[in-house]
């Protein structure tokens, strides 16, 4: 059991190098219900990411549906030409 949040939290910020990170928090588990990824697409449309990685520091538990979402992430970065740091996301998806 994790001692992380039981809500599930996605926040984006810029690093001054142009990378795009997505910080992971709570569980990623029914019933707490996924967040969307307008702030992903909202920054990408922008411009001038470089790079998209994740920050899972503060992340609990997960399933299906976070592996659901980093695929969608995917996808956008593939639309947009922006390069994905698979090294960061939790152990065992980056298999994936």
């Amino acid at each position: 059991m994790s001692d992380a949040p039981t809500r599930t939290d996605l926040a984006v910020h810029r690093t001054p190098d142009g990378v795009l990170v997505v910080g992971l928090a709570g569980n990623w588990v029914p019933p707490s219900g996924l967040p969307g990824l307008g702030a992903v697409e909202k920054e990408l449309a922008a411009g001038g990411i470089t790079a998209l990685a994740f920050d899972a520091t503060g992340l609990g538990r997960w399933d299906s549906g976070l592996v659901a979402l980093v695929f969608k992430c995917l996808d956008l970065c593939d639309k947009n030409k922006v390069r994905v740091r698979t090294e960061t996301l939790p152990d065992g998806m980056a298999k994936l």
